[in-house]
């Protein structure tokens, strides 16, 4: 078993993955709340467009950091708290510098 929400993954990754066998086969299941669902399923349309693998890490640092510490975020939210203001402006200022990555500028 791979917790990565008592852990996450440096890319901001959050969930549990869990191998078992079935039928003399080995299955992963990845168990995920909706709102890491989400964050995943971002990420994943986000690397297609950008031709890196962002959850694995690769990638504009910028971008990376961004998505990191919107996993924080939204990691503190769904625990029912409330993001702190040092945690929202540096969402905000990482926003303006992964902009032109996200964009599609610059690399």
């Amino acid at each position: 078993m791979s917790d990565y929400i008592a852990e996450p993954r440096d890319s901001g990754y959050r969930g549990v993955h869990v191998i078992v066998e079935y039928d003399n086969r080995m299955i992963e299941v990845q168990l995920r709340t909706q709102v890491m669902h989400e964050w995943a399923i971002t990420v994943e349309r986000l690397s297609g467009r950008l031709g890196e693998d962002l959850k694995g890490g690769r990638g504009p640092q910028p971008v990376l950091d961004l998505l990191e510490a919107i996993s924080e975020a939204m990691a503190i939210e769904e625990a029912g708290e409330v993001v702190g203001q040092v945690l929202s402006e540096k969402i905000r200022e990482l926003r303006r510098i992964a902009d032109p990555f996200l964009r599609g500028g610059s690399r």
